[in-house]
């Protein structure tokens, strides 16, 4: 849990107060190696915890991370439709990057999710963030959204990236949006085109 209040404290810091008033975790009995962050609490699968290996230790660490950054993205602010779900995965994914990045000092969780993104994409397997088509959907919504806001920090700049995520959070709490929002706080932010 101390690894939680660490994710809440840096993406408070980075981006906007935690939104909720509490924030509760719980295990439930489930293969599902994953989670789920329905606002103020997530759910982690069981499985999750019958490994002891290093690399299990860190996926952990990687399923907190990410299922904390969804009481930003995904449940303070939504997106609109399926097509739009990378607004939750993506940024929750990069998130999970930014606090393995604090923790650890490297972008060995970006550079893995870069690569098993490019291991299988391939004709008729890729697809834009936007609305994957048969694909792999965890690969383009869930890395691919990683790797294209990795990208787009890299594009516009740290101040413009965080204050950006900050005004879009900011502007839109409580509220459903489509990808565009997204698009015209990041573009007035930055103070040019992103197309």
């Amino acid at each position: 849990l101390n690894h939680t209040a660490a994710a809440v404290e840096l993406f408070s810091n980075m981006f906007l107060d935690y939104p909720y008033a509490k924030l509760d975790v719980a295990m439930c009995n489930s293969a599902f190696s994953g989670g789920m962050a329905p606002q103020a609490i997530f759910y982690i699968g069981e499985v999750l915890f019958q490994s002891g290996d290093e690399g299990w230790n860190e996926l952990i660490l990687e399923v907190f991370s990410h299922e904390t950054a969804h009481q930003w993205f995904g449940n303070h602010v939504a997106p609109a439709t399926n097509d739009s779900n990378w607004l939750s995965e993506g940024f929750s994914e990069y998130l999970a990057v930014l606090h393995s990045n604090a923790r650890t000092g490297t972008w060995a969780h970006l550079h893995a999710a870069q690569e098993d993104y490019r291991g299988v994409v391939g004709p008729g397997t890729d697809g834009p963030i936007d609305g994957p088509g048969p694909g792999d959907y965890f690969r383009v919504v869930y890395e691919k959204g990683a790797t294209v806001l990795h990208m787009l920090r890299r594009y516009v700049g740290d101040t413009a990236i965080f204050t950006g995520v900050r005004n879009y959070l900011a502007q839109n709490g409580g509220q459903r949006v489509p990808i565009k929002t997204f698009e015209d706080v990041m573009e007035a932010t930055a103070g040019f085109e992103l197309t």
